[in-house]
Formats: C-alpha cells, sequence, structure tokens
C-alpha cells in the first residue's frame, strides 16, 4: 500500500505544482518556490539543525506565531526553519518572523525530493502544525531517526473518517509520530484510534487561545480611526470570508445600511488576490468602494476593501461588529478568537468544523453568535451595533471563555524542550 500511495503521489506531483504555479503566477520569486518544492534549496543548514516547523498557510503560521517567538526568546541560540505550502502563508510568516526564522516551501511528498531537501536542512526535530500527515516525509524521518511531533494537533470528523478508511497506508504514518500535543482530549482519542502511541499523545489545549494582541496593532488602529474618520461611525467588518460567500455578504450589507444609514463596512477577504472580482460584484450593488493601500484620509466611502496581508486585527480593533467569514459555505470557518481578543462581539456562520471545540464553549456561555442565512446576521448586528450593552456584555463572556482555554503555549514549550536545548 505505501508503494501504491508513492505511485499515486508521483504521478499526481507533477499536477499539484503546475496547480500551485498557476494559482501564484502574479508572486514573485515564483521559480524559487518551485524549484525548494523540488527540494533544490538556495542554502545549507546542515551544521546548524534547525527546527522545522511546517505551518501549512496563514492559519497555520498565526497559530505557532506566539510558540516560535517563545522559542526565539528562551533558546536563542537554536535556529529556526518555517516551511510554507502557500505563498499567502509564505507572506505572513515574514510579517510574523522576520529575519529571525528561515523560510522555504514545503517539498513534495515524493522520496527523491524529500532526500534531497532533508538532507540539506538536516533538521533536529520536525514539527507538524495542526493536521499535516505525509507518510513519505514521516519514513524518512522515522528512517534518520528525527523526532517528529503534530503540534496543535486538530481533524475534521471528516479527515478522521478518511484516514481510516486508508488505514493501510496511513497507520504507519501515524505510528511513526514520536509526540502529539492534540488540542482536546476527543483529537486525542482519534490519533490513539489511527495509530499513535498513546504514551506519545498529551492534550495541551489550543495555541490559538494564547494569542497576543501587540501594542502594534493598537497604535495601528487609532491612526486608522483618525485617518480614515472612523471615531464617530459604526462600523462591521466581514473577516476572512472566502470564494462564493459574496452573495450573503452584500444581501446583509444592503440590509443593515436601511437601518444604519451611516453604517461603514470593512471587507478583508481571505485572499486578497480576489479584490478585482469582489470589487466588481459590491459596486454592482451600488456601494462605493474605496481601498486600503490607496484610501485618502477622511475619504468618504461605503465600503473599505483590505487588499493587503497582515492587518486584518488591525481592521477588526476599529470595528464594533465582526463577522467571522470562511463559516458561511462549507469551509470550516476562520479564527473567531482574534476579534475577541480585541473585544469585539463576533458573529459567524454554520460551518465552524475548524473550530468546534472553542466555538461550542462560546456558544455554551453566550460569547458567540451563529446564523444560517442573511436574515438572521441582519437581525443579530443590528441588536449588537444599536445596544452597547449587549455587545460588551457577549464580548465580556467571549473573553472569559478565551482566558479560560490559556495556556497551552507553556505546555507545548514544555513538552517540546528536549528538541530545543
Amino acid at each position: 500500500m505505501r508503494f501504491l500511495y508513492t505511485v499515486v503521489t508521483g504521478a499526481l506531483a507533477p499536477l499539484l505544482l503546475l496547480r500551485w504555479l498557476w494559482r501564484n503566477k502574479s508572486k514573485q520569486g515564483l521559480w524559487e518556490g518551485c524549484k525548494q518544492k523540488l527540494g533544490f534549496l538556495p542554502f545549507c543548514l546542515s551544521n546548524p539543525s534547525p527546527i522545522w516547523v511546517h505551518a501549512v498557510s496563514v492559519g497555520e503560521v498565526k497559530a505557532v506565531s506566539t510558540l516560535v517567538k517563545r522559542i526565539l526568546k528562551e533558546y536563542p541560540l537554536r535556529p529556526i526553519l518555517v516551511t510554507t505550502t502557500t505563498v499567502t502563508g509564505a507572506e505572513i510568516a515574514y510579517l510574523e518572523f522576520g529575519a529571525r526564522v528561515s523560510h522555504l516551501y514545503f517539498p513534495i511528498d515524493l522520496p527523491s525530493v524529500l532526500s534531497r531537501f532533508v538532507s540539506r536542512v538536516n533538521p533536529k526535530a520536525l514539527i507538524l502544525v495542526e493536521t499535516e500527515l505525509w507518510p513519505n516525509l514521516l519514513k524518512l524521518c522515522r528512517d534518520k531517526k528525527i523526532p517528529t511531533v503534530i503540534l496543535n494537533g486538530r481533524m475534521s470528523p471528516n479527515s478522521y473518517r478518511n484516514y481510516r478508511k486508508a488505514k493501510a497506508i496511513t497507520a504507519p504514518a501515524f505510528e511513526s509520530l514520536s509526540m502529539v500535543l492534540a488540542q482536546t482530549e476527543e483529537y486525542a482519542q482519534w490519533y490513539e484510534k489511527l495509530g499513535v502511541k498513546l504514551r506519545s499523545i498529551s492534550v495541551v489545549g489550543n495555541l490559538k487561545c494564547d494569542l497576543v494582541i501587540e501594542e502594534q496593532i493598537t497604535s495601528q488602529a487609532t491612526e486608522l480611526r483618525e485617518r480614515l474618520g472612523l471615531a464617530s461611525k459604526k462600523v462591521m467588518c466581514f473577516g476572512s470570508f472566502r470564494d462564493g460567500e459574496e452573495p450573503f455578504i452584500i444581501e446583509s450589507m444592503l440590509q443593515l445600511r436601511k437601518a444604519f444609514p451611516e453604517l461603514v463596512f470593512i471587507l478583508a477577504p481571505r485572499h486578497p488576490d480576489r479584490i478585482p472580482v469582489i470589487s466588481k460584484l459590491i459596486r454592482s450593488s451600488g456601494f462605493s468602494v474605496s481601498y486600503q493601500t490607496t484610501v485618502k484620509p477622511a475619504e468618504n466611502f461605503d465600503i473599505l476593501l483590505v487588499d493587503t496581508l497582515g492587518h486584518l486585527l488591525s481592521f477588526y480593533a476599529v470595528s464594533d461588529v465582526a463577522f467571522v467569514g470562511g463559516s458561511i459555505l462549507s469551509y470550516g470557518g476562520q479564527n473567531v478568537l482574534e476579534p475577541i481578543a480585541l473585544g469585539v462581539p463576533v458573529i459567524t456562520g454554520t460551518s465552524t468544523f475548524n473550530f468546534s471545540d472553542i466555538c461550542e464553549k462560546l456558544l455554551a456561555n453566550n460569547g458567540l453568535v451563529k446564523v444560517s442565512n442573511p436574515s438572521e446576521l441582519i437581525k443579530s448586528a443590528e441588536i449588537l451595533l444599536a445596544n452597547y450593552e449587549l455587545a460588551l456584555e457577549q464580548t465580556i463572556r467571549a473573553t472569559q471563555v478565551m482566558e479560560n482555554q490559556q495556556g497551552a503555549t507553556k505546555l507545548t514549550l514544555a513538552a517540546l524542550k528536549p528538541y530545543l536545548v
């Protein structure tokens, strides 16, 4: 079965690489990224023996951000290599860590490519963030006696079912893991059933609950309010929405504008490269649109489109209400904890399986509102926008839930200590 997996992966690899190139054709450094994915690296890390942290995209990079910064502070002599699969993930990694860590694109899961990549990097340990499982890579690490760790471990029910169905292929990979640091007891049980040794599993909580709001975010929010003339206006932010969710959002904005004629909307899509399509849809609905990168001080606009990465927290911070997207269609939701950490009441859609545990706790404590259609969103947003006391009560309850779930970073750091010294 492992041979079959390798054959299938080998057949699909060119197609996956072409897809990656096509999706990122407008990005800089594309050819260099392609070489890295094939294991041809621009530098050699064989002597420093870095901790290799793989974070697929934006969400995983942000999840591990606080932990990586703690490692950099407490173990300054231990180099760190961060790999990402997506270009947007790479951009966020640079914004979060700058030159303090090395960055490469994650290699294709083919034995020859991986062997070339790993021999150049020579990692002290491999840390996979949240849900990553690459059978060929894990086998290679086991053969080379490189410890492998799943960090902030979780998986969706669908992923769990698929892994069970393909157990002949996936079981050896799960069995080879040195350590799994799971978010919840349920996830821990799933990892054990999939083949991870019980003694290798610990429940440490969700790293995303340890989000630290840096002073830079607060100062940026203050500057935005002044520059955009938002101090006396109501603001609603639609953050991290994804392809196909725009009609839901536009219908909601049209109705909310009737109730609050001065309401300003901030739209921050998950993928800023879709801005031209989104802008066209919005303008066809009668709204005036400005862009974050070109808006002039005190310019009048109905909607501000955030057309860069790395600034979402600042725009959440200037908002009175936040709707967290990726939850209208079956994408599984995005991080509701970001606006909560900023004291902003949150509404989300019903697809939140990527954050099921924390969303369930927030809902049980009335710290989050879930809606299934524009009418429900409009009603909930109207209540929060019109009643400051109710909005404040929701944010206080949500903050308490988040604070009660904190501590994962400390426990994770302690578990990783053998690989960091």
